[in-house]
């Protein structure tokens, strides 16, 4: 559930980035014309996955100013989604929210197309039952009716997410998700706001007994700081305690090394490259002949391909 909640919430935030073009400075090499990724989305099985895929072919219809090829994708799109069983409604929830922006974005406007995706999204957020997955969907709906300009009911969706967010006892989860919620209130101008919200995750991670969840809350909330709060003198800060917990695990060197992977990633993600290397070749050193460590040095190589 896990995995699947966050492959969803993967593509609600790329999706918008690919239409922008990224700025990314590193593309991929080899990148697949949208007639081609077209007819690779169309051989998906499962509903959910094609309809998502054939919406990011839409936007590479419309990043290559082709309408009439973004339309008729999107309508494939929407009947791939129309075949998501109601029982899945994380799935559908997720695919219709996306649907949604989309449309916006093909079209220019919040009706016809974009409101039925909007509103079957909303049906399919009631009828989540995990708090926490129910919690996300609402933000993301927040975030969706804020981008089309349909601001009050953006805020209802935003008031019953924070009221989500605040029942949560998870303290990894609601850390993740105020996060999501500093990003949210950064986003509209509510810079106070947003601080408020980290700050309330500081309080959750400076209540935590354990070094290893502690650190690892602190990790999140550190990204959060340099992210949403733009705030990177606070954030190395959060960051460099964390480390200081990491290093009293040393005797769990398969916990220590994957919170050292984690803050290498924080350093990516914001462009202190040089750093998370030395932070991946320490936790290298710390995996090496370790069986348990195994999927932890996978980590390593994998985030190594990606710089």
């Amino acid at each position: 559930m896990w995995q699947t909640r966050n492959r969803y919430l993967f593509w609600f935030l790329i999706l918008p980035l690919l239409v922008a073009g990224c700025g990314d400075k590193n593309p991929p090499k080899k990148q697949l014309s949208p007639a081609a990724q077209l007819a690779r989305a169309k051989k998906l099985s499962d509903p959910a996955e094609r309809s998502q895929a054939l919406t990011e072919a839409a936007l590479r219809y419309l990043d290559a100013a082709d309408s009439g090829g973004a339309r008729s994708t999107l309508l494939l799109a929407t009947q791939a989604a129309e075949e998501i069983k109601k029982r899945e409604a994380v799935k559908r929830a997720a695919t219709y929210t996306l649907l949604a922006k989309v449309w916006y974005q093909a079209e220019g406007t919040n009706d016809d197309n974009c409101k039925d995706a909007y509103r079957d999204a909303e049906k399919s957020v009631q009828r989540i039952n995990n708090p926490i997955e129910k919690t996300e969907a609402l933000l993301n709906l927040a975030e969706l009716k804020n981008d089309i300009d349909k601001k009050t009911s953006a805020k209802k969706h935003l008031d019953a997410g924070t009221k989500g967010v605040e029942n949560i006892e998870d303290p990894v989860e609601r850390v993740r998700l105020l996060g999501k919620l500093a990003r949210f209130y950064a986003k509209i101008g509510k810079d106070q706001d947003a601080k408020t919200t980290i700050q309330s995750a500081l309080g959750l991670a400076e209540a935590e007994k354990d070094a290893g969840k502690k650190a690892k809350l602190l990790i999140q909330i550190a990204g959060e700081q340099m992210g949403a709060l733009k705030d990177r003198a606070s954030g190395m800060a959060t960051l460099d305690e964390a480390h200081q917990l990491a290093d009293t695990l040393a005797n769990n060197p398969n916990r220590q090394a994957n919170l050292m992977i984690d803050i290498a990633q924080v350093f990516n993600a914001t462009g202190q490259k040089t750093k998370a290397r030395k932070l991946l070749d320490t936790a290298e050193k710390i995996c090496r002949g370790r069986s348990e460590c195994k999927p932890a040095m996978k980590r390593i190589e994998k985030i190594r391909d990606q710089m």
